[in-house]
C-alpha cells in the first residue's frame, strides 16, 4: 500500500486503517462506554515494494480519539486527534511543533476518496469455522477471496463497546452505502484483532492488535501540546 501523504501531513495508511474502523463502528449497541488504550503492530508495503513496520496506539475517551502512529524508516512519527466535540481533526507535526486543523466533514471526505480495500465486486466471505482467544477475547476466523487476493480476519463480538466508543469519536460522518467486504464483517458484528491480506499468496498488509486497557485518560491528553503553531493546509499543498 502507498504511504503517501494526505492531506498535509496526514499517512495514506493511518486513513485506511481508520477507514475500516469508521464502518465497523456504524453499529450502535447497548452496552458501555469504552475508555482506554488500543494498541496494535502493523505492517503495510510501500510504493518500492518495501514492507514497512509500525506500532499504532489508539487513546479513546467520550467523543475524542488520539491516534499515534510511530516511525518507520524514513517516514516520521504522525500524531492525529480527533475532537467531536469541537466537529474537528489535528493533525500534528511533532518535528517543527505545527499542526493542521481540518473540519471533520472535510476529513470524512478525504477518507471516502480512499479506494476500497479489496475492491467491492466478486469477494466471497466464508467462515472457517476455527475458533481461539486472542487477548482473552473468543474470536472466530473468517475469509474473504476475491480473484488472487484473500483477506484472513480473526475477530470477537466481545468488544462491540469499541464500537460505539469510535463511532461516536469519529463522528456521524459516516460512509453511505458501503458494499464491500467491511459492511458485511460490519453486520457480523466483528471487531477484527487480527487481519492480513495477501495477493498471488505474497503478504501484503497485516495488523494485529496486541493490547486493549481500559482506564481513565486525562482531558490533557486530547488537547493540542502548549507551543504547536497552526498551518494551513491548503497553503501547503500549494507550495
Amino acid at each position: 500500500m502507498n504511504r503517501a501523504r494526505l492531506n498535509g501531513d496526514c499517512p495514506a495508511h493511518m486513513l485506511v486503517f481508520l477507514v475500516t474502523f469508521l464502518l465497523l463502528a456504524s453499529i450502535q449497541v447497548a452496552h458501555a462506554q469504552f475508555e482506554g488504550i488500543v494498541e496494535s503492530n502493523n505492517l503495510t508495503i510501500d510504493e518500492t515494494g518495501s514492507p514497512q513496520k509500525y506500532v499504532m496506539t489508539m487513546w479513546i475517551k467520550t467523543n475524542m480519539i488520539k491516534v499515534k502512529t510511530a516511525s518507520s524508516g524514513a517516514i516520521p512519527s504522525s500524531t492525529m486527534i480527533y475532537r467531536n466535540d469541537k466537529r474537528t481533526v489535528w493533525i500534528l507535526n511533532d518535528e517543527d511543533k505545527t499542526y493542521f486543523e481540518i473540519p471533520q466533514s472535510e476529513q470524512a471526505q478525504n477518507v471516502d476518496s480512499i479506494p476500497k480495500w479489496p475492491p467491492p465486486d466478486d469477494y466471497e466471505i466464508q467462515k472457517s469455522g476455527k475458533k481461539k482467544k486472542i487477548l482473552g477475547y473468543a474470536c472466530e476466523q473468517v475469509f474473504i477471496k476475491r480473484a488472487d487476493q484473500e483477506t484472513e480476519i480473526w475477530g470477537t463480538k466481545e468488544l462491540v463497546h469499541l464500537f460505539r466508543a469510535i463511532s461516536e469519536a469519529l463522528g456521524d460522518d459516516r460512509i453511505e452505502d458501503a458494499n464491500d467486504w467491511t459492511d458485511e464483517i460490519m453486520k457480523m458484528g466483528l471487531f477484527p484483532l487480527i487481519s492480513s491480506t495477501k495477493i498471488e499468496g505474497h503478504l501484503v498488509e497485516s495488523q494485529e492488535v496486541t493490547r486493549i486497557e481500559h482506564l481513565t485518560l486525562s482531558q490533557e491528553m486530547f488537547e493540542l501540546p502548549v507551543g504547536y503553531e497552526k498551518e494551513n493546509p491548503r497553503k501547503v499543498l500549494r507550495n
